[in-house]
C-alpha cells in the first residue's frame, strides 16, 4: 500500500503539472 500511495502521489503531481501546462497552452 505504501508503494502504491507513493506512486499515486507522484502521478498526481505529474498530472497536475500536465493540467497546468494544458491550461497555459489554452490561455496563451
Amino acid at each position: 500500500m505504501k508503494l502504491q500511495t507513493s506512486c499515486s502521489f507522484e502521478n498526481v503531481v505529474k498530472e497536475e503539472g500536465i493540467v497546468a501546462w494544458i491550461k497555459n497552452v489554452h490561455f496563451n
